[in-house]
């Protein structure tokens, strides 16, 4: 029998193909639909959180959080878009009394429903994300617990956002805000230790994405 971990992993994977194989089918037959294609990169300013899972789980008094910079880069459509946030660097906020750095990686996929109804550009669009997320956590205090301690963690994420788009010929400049929950899939520790966070991370960024566009000619259908 499947453990549940398996199950999770399993589940996490079959949403990231699915995407991807959106992806892939859109780009392939962008010359017979109205599609933009695009790529760029993208740096974003964001506040995580952690919000315990559960009223009983032994982490419910601890809600840290951390601030930081992330950089990546994007490839899709106007569609969909999937993006690599590979660098990220977040601190410990100070109203917590635990010292951390956070360093994360991304691979997420924006769609964006709304461009099913869409007969012109679009200025402002809200779209829908999923993927995955790898967060690594360094404690660095000498008066706690975790001193010295690295916690790595591989999450599933589920969100939403919205974007301001700016298009000058080929070229356009995208404002965008980001709200998202990465619900923990494994933890890698040693076997006698207890992470010192819940299962679910909330994150809240505002962003900069960059872009530049492939366009191509309107034929009717999907």
């Amino acid at each position: 029998m499947k453990s549940r971990y398996e199950i999770k992993v399993f589940n996490a994977s079959l949403i990231l193909i699915l995407y991807l194989l959106i992806g892939m089918y859109s780009c392939a037959n962008a010359q017979a639909i109205q599609r933009i294609c695009q790529k760029g990169y993208e740096v974003s300013y964001g506040f995580h959180n952690f919000k315990p899972r559960m009223a009983g789980e032994h982490t419910t008094k601890l809600s840290p959080g951390a601030r930081g910079i992330t950089l990546g880069g994007f490839v899709g459509n106007n569609l969909l878009k999937m993006r690599l946030r590979g660098v990220g660097y977040y601190e410990a906020n100070r109203v917590f009394n635990e010292t951390y750095y956070q360093y994360e990686a991304e691979l997420l996929s924006n769609f964006s429903p709304l461009e099913f109804f869409r007969v012109s550009k679009n200025v402002v669009d809200i779209y829908l994300i999923t993927g995955l997320n790898y967060t690594q956590i360094n404690f660095d205090n000498h008066y706690s617990v975790y001193d010295k301690k690295r916690f790595d963690r591989i999450s599933r994420v589920a969100g939403i956002g919205i974007e301001y788009i700016v298009r000058k010929g080929n070229k356009s400049i995208c404002v965008f805000s980001d709200a998202i929950l990465a619900n923990r899939l494994k933890d890698a520790r040693a076997k006698d230790e207890v992470t010192p966070f819940p299962a679910v991370q909330s994150a809240l960024n505002f962003g900069l994405r960059i872009g530049y566009s492939r366009h191509v000619k309107v034929k009717p259908g999907f």
